[in-house]
């Protein structure tokens, strides 16, 4: 498992994740929304920059979905970092999301 800068060829894995009410599945589907954000974002900064990114979540060559993370202004003075995770129908419940902590 690795993760990878998403790669123009990757943008329609993105939007059938947000867009497509079967593959993004019953709890990921929040409804239609600005269908070409994802394009224009990784025109302008190839989907990372200072408030947030999404990177795809690789096994091998084979894309399994994507992670994103974006700062959220909790108070005037204060921030925290929201972080998700999108899998394709076939990658998911095969445990590739399970992390083990480090004994050391």
């Amino acid at each position: 498992m690795r993760l990878r800068p998403v790669e123009e060829g990757d943008l329609r894995i993105l939007e059938d994740l947000t867009q497509d009410p079967e593959k993004a599945g019953k709890f990921a589907r929040f409804g239609w929304f600005d269908p070409g954000r994802y394009r224009r974002r990784w025109a302008e900064n190839g989907l990372i920059g200072e408030g947030g990114g999404t990177l795809m979540v690789m096994r091998g060559d084979e894309p399994l979905g994507f992670v994103a993370w974006r700062r959220r202004q909790t108070t005037p003075a204060a921030h925290c970092w929201s972080m998700g995770i999108a899998l394709l129908p076939d990658a998911r419940g095969h445990g590739y999301t399970h992390m083990e902590r480090s004994s050391s």
